[in-house]
């Protein structure tokens, strides 16, 4: 069996938590985070009107936390209810800090279920670590009462909103759950979402060469699927830690659940900037929890405007969330989008 080192468990009680947006005045393969296809012309226009002094930059002694103003605050969504079924997801993350580190082998796995197929393929990264992606599947769940996945939405529809990502600390390896059919609801057990990872984790990451896989045909419709792949994070994590909370964890595992993640492509634009097609203001702010913030995610570029989605946002903060804010620090993550001119910054409030 393969050794894992146990880092510290992510600690998500989102019940707990509202979340704000402010915006100032089969899957064969894994998504790149850079693959952003662009309407016509649109790179060349945003290329042309650079930005000298970059608003992304992060200074060289940032200590990791983000102050934002309170009259900033004016764009609420819905938070989770008291009694929110998506905390069974996350219920082996609640109150972890004094879990001592130590090695933890693979699972012994049951018979592969009928119907479930396992598939490794280099699309899904090659050279990859098992003691990475074992970590990543020390932070699966093992609820065995029926879940159903479905897409992320506002109102907080599905026990669990897809996309939904593990990372490792090192942020190479991620395990993920993500729907066959998206017309369809998938009905599952996240303890089976963990027992189809390890299967992946030991044929194919474990196996030779080392590759990430997936396993389909999980659920009531055959409807799951769980992915292990490679990841190349671009996060660099402040210098010097804060005090570990476990509520800065709380309230950022709060963001990336329930942030926008589409993949449609978005105009970001500086908020001086006077533009009909402008979607999205910046500098652009996700807060957890709505009153008093915990954790903030800051969303900044260096162009008048800029071409992206936020599933490419959203795969940043995850990747800060894992290799940073799990260690007492913030992080960010610079050159996202099809221009490459986003940068996301996420830490703790100093408000």
């Amino acid at each position: 069996m393969l050794p894992v080192q146990l880092a510290l468990l992510k600690s998500i009680t989102i019940s707990a938590l509202g979340l704000q947006l402010i915006r100032p005045i089969l899957p064969a393969q894994p998504d790149s985070a850079a693959d952003v296809a662009l309407p016509n012309g649109l790179r060349a226009a945003a290329n042309a009107s650079h930005l000298s002094n970059s608003s992304s930059t992060m200074p060289q002694q940032w200590d990791g936390t983000i102050a934002l103003s309170l009259h900033e605050f004016n764009t609420s969504l819905s938070s989770p209810s008291s009694n929110d079924p998506s905390q069974l997801w996350n219920d082996t993350y609640i109150s972890t800090f004094n879990i001592a580190a130590g090695p933890r082998p693979a699972p012994d796995l049951p018979p592969l279920p009928r119907g479930w197929g396992i598939v490794c393929s280099t699309g899904f990264g090659t050279g990859m670590s098992p003691s990475s992606c074992l970590e990543a599947w020390t932070l699966l769940p093992i609820t065995k009462r029926i879940l159903r996945f479905g897409p992320r939405d506002a109102a907080n529809t599905y026990d669990v909103g897809l996309p939904k990502r593990y990372l490792s600390s090192d942020g190479t390896c991620y395990i993920e759950p993500m729907q066959l059919h998206s017309e369809m609801v998938a009905h599952v057990k996240p303890a089976e979402a963990g027992i189809a990872a390890a299967y992946v984790i030991r044929q194919c990451v474990g196996g030779g060469p080392a590759q990430g896989g997936v396993t389909n045909n999980l659920g009531s419709g055959d409807n799951l699927a769980v992915r292990v792949a490679k990841f190349v994070p671009g996060v660099v994590c402040s210098a010097q830690p804060y005090p570990r909370e476990a509520t800065v964890l709380n309230a950022c595992g709060a963001i990336v659940d329930r942030m926008e993640a589409s993949k449609q492509v978005r105009i970001f634009a500086q908020q001086d900037i006077h533009d009909p097609n402008l979607e999205v203001s910046l500098p652009a702010y996700y807060t957890a929890p709505t009153e008093a913030p915990i954790c903030v995610l800051e969303v900044t570029g260096s162009l008048p405007r800029q071409f992206a989605n936020w599933y490419n946002i959203w795969e940043a903060a995850t990747a800060i969330t894992a290799m940073c804010i799990r260690e007492g620090k913030g992080g960010y993550w610079q050159g996202i989008g099809a221009t490459e001119s986003l940068a996301v910054r996420m830490g703790k409030s100093s408000v």
